[in-house]
């Protein structure tokens, strides 16, 4: 289990995981991807096993909280944009 802090930037969107473990990564991106985030805008979540594991203002606060439900799981972590928060992919 991962003990130290998370350091993460300031970007209003950002998904990123604690293990790189291909399989579930997809996984939890795919479910990410899905889910209807509008109860979690501008908080951070953390996605375990096809699952919100556990929702926070802090990507500190939860991991940890996802972790401990979830010991030997791939956590990824989301920030959820607010309400006005435009988000644009480019191609190249």
């Amino acid at each position: 289990m991962y003990k130290g802090k998370i350091r993460l930037d300031r970007r209003e969107f950002l998904l990123c995981n604690s293990l790189m473990k291909k399989t579930n990564t997809t996984a939890n991106y795919d479910y990410f991807i899905k889910l209807d985030t509008a109860p979690y805008r501008g908080k951070w979540i953390a996605i375990a096993k096809n699952k919100v594991a556990a929702v926070s203002k802090t990507a500190n606060q939860a991991f940890s909280d996802a972790t401990k439900k979830y010991p030997e799981e791939n956590i990824s972590l989301a920030k959820v944009p607010s309400q006005n928060t435009l988000i644009l992919r480019l191609n190249k």
